[in-house]
Formats: structure tokens, sequence, C-alpha cells
């Protein structure tokens, strides 16, 4: 013979999936950071709204790149430090991670990632640096040494993907 479940039980069980797929979570606008430092900042690239952050210093230019389903968080103790030192830094979040535009028509290939690095080098001013790239990162900036090696003084790769 079967037990019914008790009715508290289902709607226990309920409102905990509920909870836990977000239902009651307040929803950002696209590309609003909650809580923004004075380092965040914007910039479009070929149409696309790209997030990066940046200490700013007179020292080396040095360009973090995060790996794949990563964003600046990856960043987030290494820069500071880094700016601490002297260099002047820029996290970058690659196109459809972190506050960076998200567009569902474009190519997301490492060489698509790449070419909107060396893009937004060019729509911030940067004219060459050393490039830092975790995982997947580091994949990206070692196809910029390859493509514009004019652009990277330096490479610096940690635990990169390729």
């Amino acid at each position: 013979m079967q037990k019914a479940v008790p009715l508290f039980a289902v709607v226990f069980a309920a409102a905990l999936t509920l909870l836990g797929c977000g239902a009651f979570v307040d929803r950002l606008p696209s590309g609003q950071i909650p809580d923004p430092s004075p380092q965040d900042k914007f910039v479009t690239v070929d149409g696309i709204r790209i997030h990066y952050q940046e200490w700013e210093n007179p020292g080396e230019d040095v360009v973090l790149i995060h790996g794949y389903a990563s964003s600046t968080y990856t960043w987030k103790d290494v820069a500071p430090v880094l700016a601490d030192h002297g260099y002047h830094v820029y996290a970058v979040d690659l196109k459809g991670f972190g506050w960076s535009d998200k567009p569902g028509d474009d190519r997301y290939a490492p060489e698509d990632f790449m070419e909107c690095v060396n893009s937004w080098m060019d729509a911030v001013g940067l004219e060459s640096a050393v490039l830092a790239g975790n995982s997947m990162g580091g994949f990206i900036s070692a196809l910029m040494a390859l493509e514009h090696p004019e652009k990277v003084e330096q490479l610096i790769l940690v635990d990169a993907a390729g």
C-alpha cells in the first residue's frame, strides 16, 4: 500500500525549488553593475558594449584577460596588487561574459575574442601592453601575440588553454 505524501512536504519542496531558481531575486537591467567601483568602465567596440576595469598609474600597461565562464572577477585580488606596484592595470570582460554585452547572434570563437581584444585596445587607446591571460584568456593572449605582435610587449600565460 502506498502512503500519501503530506501536503506540507509538497509545498515545502515547491518553495525550495522556487527559491533555488531565483524566482524572488531582483533582476538587474542588462549591463548595470549593482555596486560599481571607480575602476568600472564601458566602451563600445564594433557595436558591442564592453566592460572593463582600470587602475590608472604611470607604470607599464598590463591587460588581464579572463578564462571561459569567467569575468574580471578572476583578477579581483591580482589587479589591485599590480596597481599598488605602479602598473597601469586593465581587466576586461570579454563579449558574452561578465558585464559586457552578450549578443546572441555574434561569433564566440577564440579568434573572434582575440579580434575583440584588439579592437578594445584601439578603443581605449592602448598601442601595446603586457597581456596576461588565464585559461581561455591565455589562448586569446597567445593569439594576440601571433596576430598582432606589435601590441604585445610581454606575454603571461596562467594555465593557458590551446
